[in-house]
């Protein structure tokens, strides 16, 4: 069907271009077929990694975290109820909805580590498999100056990392369909540095990027304010 519409406008030069957007990648019988009628074939998940490259933002994820060493004396951490934080991160990263997940643990427990290594492997995930989610990793006590999200993201993505094609209701839109697994690190840092009503203010901001097929986690020192629709763990 697609060829008898648009083939021969492709052939007699009437169209520039003709792709064709797939949700699974297709077989090679088909590739071919559609490289010798100039078609291109991609699939949904490769044009969104397109849409807005984070080409170099990645191998940043996997620098943050072999920086200082921790790459190699990093140990996992575990929930009070003895479960791996790691499984269970991912295990939720692969589930279904957009249930968000807070990470909470006084300050020297292990959050900051957990979260670059979460981050790295992610990223490198990513490098292999488009299809894989891209992480987001913002230390929130670095950037603390910011007043709302729109700001906070469009700082860390655009200026401090030069993710090409970035525009924030970009980001907003990719982020529903699934694209990124934000890693919010650092919040108990953050608001030292801020009053009551901003403290509030800033988690609004935060659950409102809880929407779709999202995956928001925040990594604090409590969990006084998280959504009642959200998981809190708690670290051993």
């Amino acid at each position: 069907e697609i060829w008898s519409a648009y083939g021969p406008l492709r052939s007699e030069n009437l169209v520039d271009a003709v792709r064709i957007i797939t949700p699974l990648p297709v077989g090679v019988d088909a590739n071919r077929f559609a490289a010798t009628k100039r078609f291109v074939i991609t699939t949904r998940d490769a044009l969104e990694s397109e849409i807005m490259t984070c080409g170099p933002y990645l191998p940043a994820q996997r620098l943050q975290y072999s920086r200082g060493g921790l790459e190699r004396y990093y140990q996992g951490s575990q929930l009070t109820n003895e479960e791996d934080a790691e499984a269970f991160l991912h295990a939720w990263i692969a589930g279904d909805g957009s249930r968000p997940c807070a990470v909470i643990a006084n300050y020297g427990m292990g959050k900051t580590s957990l979260a670059r290594r979460l981050a790295a492997v992610l990223a490198d995930r990513h490098r292999q498999d488009v299809a894989c989610r891209i992480p987001i990793h913002i230390e929130l006590g670095d950037i603390s100056t910011e007043q709302d999200m729109r700001g906070l993201i469009s700082k860390h993505l655009a200026a401090q990392n030069v993710v090409h094609n970035f525009h924030y209701e970009l980001f907003r839109e990719l982020n529903r369909r699934g694209r990124f697994v934000l890693i919010l690190d650092g919040f108990d840092e953050m608001k030292h540095m801020m009053t009551f009503r901003d403290i509030r203010f800033n988690f609004q901001e935060i659950n409102n990027l809880v929407e779709g097929h999202s995956r928001v986690l925040l990594l604090d020192d409590i969990n006084g304010w998280w959504p009642a629709s959200g998981t809190a763990l708690h670290l051993a």
